[in-house]
This record gives structure tokens, sequence and C-alpha cells, in this order.
């Protein structure tokens, strides 16, 4: 017989997560130039998408610096920008050119988990152009979207909605529809278990 509720996080956890302090859930925490973001991260549900955030957020995982070309291994998030925003639908980072098209190097397979819909705003998902191409880049929803179910892999759901209502509500570029005039940065993220 399992803890109560049945979950039994020491089965879930993996090569990125299992040194995590503390027990229960998994948490991510935000540090942003908006304020902080805390997301619960789905490890029972999509335990090898978490394990690759985790393993690029904690800089435990290797990826392709764009710039230089080599292989890196440093966390992969602190200091890019949500480089896409469209109000009331999502906001979005993890491109290392903050251009939109950046990538680590490397993509995941899709892991779809049971139960999981963009059914409020909160919803972090994976974002790709093609299924199975999914590395680094997500997203975080500014309103329930569920034309996005079935196509983007949702990994967590954040609790602090007044911040990525700030994010979204970010003043445009001219001449675009989703690009940020000043847009908001990560400064570094945590994980705990509780």
């Amino acid at each position: 017989m399992g803890p109560p509720g049945g979950f039994d996080v020491s089965a879930l956890q993996t090569r990125y997560t299992k040194d995590i302090p503390g027990e229960g859930r998994l948490y991510v925490t935000f540090l942003t130039s908006a304020g902080k973001l805390q997301c619960l991260l789905h490890e029972e549900e999509a335990p090898r998408t978490v394990d690759n955030f985790v393993g690029l957020a904690r800089g435990l995982k290797t990826w392709t610096d764009p710039a230089s070309k080599e292989p890196v291994k440093r966390p992969f998030y602190d200091g890019l920008s949500f480089h896409r925003v469209v109000p009331n639908v999502l906001i979005q980072t993890g491109d290392p050119t903050n251009s939109g098209v950046g990538h680590p190097g490397f993509t995941i397979d899709d892991e779809f988990g049971a139960g999981l819909e963009h059914d409020s705003a909160g919803v972090m998902a994976m974002a790709q152009s093609r299924p199975n191409g999914s590395g680094s880049q997500f997203y975080i929803t500014d309103s329930p979207t569920p034309q996005f179910d079935g196509r983007y892999p949702i990994f967590g759901h954040c609790e602090d909605l007044d911040v990525i209502h700030k994010i979204a509500a970010a003043a445009l570029t001219e001449g675009t529809v989703d690009r940020p005039l000043d847009p908001i940065r990560i400064e570094s993220l945590s994980f705990e278990r509780r």
C-alpha cells in the first residue's frame, strides 16, 4: 500500500529530480522581474517531460549553446525572457536566443498525461512546432485554452495568476502581435518538494 492519496514520489524520481529536498509533490519557483511564480510539476503524469525541464533548469542536462555551438551544462532558463506574450492566451519562454526559434539542440517525445487539460489559466505546457518537437520552450496559459489539448504536452500548473496576467498584459513591440516591448526576465528557478 502506498502513501496517503496513493502518490509514491520515490517511484517517480528520475535522475534530475531525485536529490531535490523535501517530501511530497515537486514545485518550481520562478523569480522573475515581474514577481514570484510558483508551479506544481506533474511528475506523476509527465515524468520524462518534468525530468527534462528540471535537468535543464538546474544545469544538470547538457544542451547546445546557440552562440558557441558547443555542448554546455549550466542553468538553462536563468536570464531568459518571456519572448512571446499573447494577452488572454499565454506567455512563452525557454528560447536561449530570445527570438522564438531557439532550442537546446535536442527534442523530446511528447508525453500526454491522463487527465491533464488546458482548462484554466496557469497551465504549463511544452511549446513545439511539430509533434515530438519539444525541447526547452514552454508556455503558461493566461486563460483556458482547450484548443491546445492533445497538441502540447502539459507538465505543470502555476498558482500565481496575478504574475501571469501581468506578464501577458505587457506592451507589445510596434508591428508585432506577440513580442513584448520590455520583456520580463527569469532571474532564477528553485525546486522543492512539499
